[in-house]
Order: structure tokens, then sequence, then C-alpha cells
């Protein structure tokens, strides 16, 4: 029994200890990736969203792949205006495959801008609509180091268009990234 709860806690220090330094790909309600929730109840309004990279275990990164679930409003509720920072753009992320972007001049850490989409509103969308970075349709989600060229893989962030607070999305913040926050105590001791 001992030997186990060892083992579970080192593993719960590991992960989050990787998780930490873990590099997120996110939809953000500001450039400085401080907002995760965003009201999109105006219609006739441009509401704009912005993707961006929190590097924390890359010093730079020359290229990033990732999709998107929720970003595709089509009319009747809203006319989309997809705008990059390079022009050196492989995909769509209005699609299930996503989009892979390269830069000739590396993105910095800490705080990578990728682009952005404005929404020119014709309906308001309902409460607690999810856009959320996930993995292109080849199954990734990464970053590349600048410095060694190699695949980081990255975390994916949310944003909540018109977030109840106190509702499903709680108090509408950012999420953690920290790999434990969703696990029971229970759904670690099954691993063992």
């Amino acid at each position: 029994m001992k030997k186990s709860v060892i083992a579970a806690l080192a593993l719960s220090l590991i992960l989050a200890a990787g998780a930490a330094n873990a590099s997120v790909i996110g939809i953000f309600g500001d450039t400085g990736a401080l907002t995760c929730a965003k009201a999109f109840s105006a219609p006739y309004t441009t509401v704009e969203v912005y993707f961006c990279a929190k590097l924390d275990d890359v010093a730079s990164i020359s290229a990033c792949e990732f999709g998107a679930t929720g970003v595709n409003l089509v009319p009747p509720q809203a006319i989309a205006t997809v705008t990059w920072d390079t022009n050196l753009v492989i995909g769509s992320i209005m699609t299930a495959d996503g989009v892979a972007l390269a830069f000739t001049t590396p993105r910095q850490a800490p705080l990578a801008y990728l682009g952005k989409i404005a929404y020119f509103l014709l309906a308001a969308l309902p409460a607690n609509s999810v856009m959320q970075v996930v993995p292109s349709g080849a199954g990734n989600l990464v970053v590349v180091d600048a410095g060694s060229a190699s695949e980081v893989p990255a975390e994916g962030w949310r944003l909540i268009a018109n977030c109840v607070i106190g509702g499903v999305h709680g108090n509408c913040q950012c999420e953690d990234n920290i790999a434990t926050a969703d696990a029971a105590w229970g759904q670690v001791k099954a691993l063992y």
C-alpha cells in the first residue's frame, strides 16, 4: 500500500511538473492572452478572437500546427474573416484539417501572437458556446522549437462565447494547464 501511495504521488509530481512547463495554443479575447471569455451578443457588430501561443518550454517557435472546433460560425450566425500573422499558411482553421503556420522570423517567448478571426455577427451566439484549440486533422497540436527544429507537444485552450458566470464554465477564467486538475483521487488510484 505504501509503495502505491508513493508511486501515485511521484506520478502526480511528474505530471504537474511537466504540464506546468507545457506550451499552450489558445483562443483568447485579447492579444495579451489574458481573457478566455467574450461577449458575442450584439448583432451587426464585429467581435475579434485571437490565437496566441504561451511558450513555457521553448524560447521561440518557427512553426506550429493545430485545429479548432466551434470557430466556423457560418451565416446566419456570423461572417468570419481569418487573418494570420504570417503568409506561410497551410490549411484552414475553418475545417477539421486545421492549420499549419510557419514564421520566417521566429516568434519569441513568452507569448507569440499567431492571428485572429474577426466575426461580423448576424445573430447572438447561444450562452456558453465553446471555441477550442484541438489537434489538427493529422493529429498534431504542436509548436516547433526554433532552436532545435523539434516538434514540442502543446495544450489547447478554449474561449467561451457569452459565458455565464457560475454556470458550466465556473468563473469564466482561462484554463489551468496542470494535467491533474480534472482528475479525482479515485481516478489516480485506478492507475495502480
